[in-house]
């Protein structure tokens, strides 16, 4: 089904004659549903949580708000959905090495954030009233953190210094924009002292630029 006919049938009215029934369970246009996201992601950056609306989101969109309500029940959702969506943090695979995997980081907090981190910091204030925002918030900062941790050798249980600062300067990130490198500086000596520590890097106290 085209976005076009969808948004039509979504804009028809409950009580409207019809000469078919209207299926309950009509498959979503994918397509419409991605436009819906970034629209709403758009918003979030512009006007942060409070100018995400239905009404705002359907006339932006040319959707009708019967489209949105079958895809979330409430703007609340959508926002919890983006949050979860959100990419906050690289995925090494088993070819990157530590050292680089840790700079890689270091450095994409001195470049200004990514829309997926623009949405984050939209959604902060948010988070903390917001069980379900808190949860998803909570996944990114710590289990997609260790994971990515554990990933490079570290232990997340004994390194909490290294991965306490990470988080400091993720939401620093998010909210303020590019870091300077004096400051990401101190996380990538410190992590690569901890990895060093486990084994998986070496010579980091004899040539701190390792």
């Amino acid at each position: 089904m085209s976005v076009y006919l969808e948004e039509d049938l979504d804009r028809q009215p409950v009580d409207a004659p019809t000469t078919r029934p209207r299926s309950p369970g009509r498959p979503l246009d994918p397509v419409l549903t991605d436009r819906l996201r970034e629209r709403a992601a758009t918003l979030l950056i512009e006007r942060g949580s409070a100018g995400l609306t239905a009404n705002l989101l359907a006339a932006h969109t040319r959707a009708g708000k019967a489209g949105i309500y079958r895809r979330w029940p409430d703007m609340r959702a959508l926002e919890a959905e983006l949050m979860e969506r959100a990419e906050l943090l690289p995925r090494p695979d088993t070819d990157t090495p530590p050292p680089l995997a840790v700079r890689a980081l270091a450095e994409s907090w001195t470049q200004p954030p990514t829309r997926s981190a623009q949405v984050a910091a939209a959604l902060l204030g948010r988070a903390s009233l917001d069980p379900t925002l808190r949860r998803a918030l909570h996944g990114h900062l710590h289990d997609d953190l260790d994971a990515w941790w554990t990933g490079l050798g570290g232990v997340p249980a004994e390194d909490a210094t290294v991965l306490h600062l990470a988080r400091a300067l993720l939401v620093a990130h998010w909210v303020s924009g590019p870091l300077d490198r004096e400051v990401t500086a101190t996380f990538v000596h410190l992590a690569l002292r901890a990895l060093e520590d486990r084994g998986r890097v070496t010579g980091v106290a004899a040539d701190p630029s390792r």
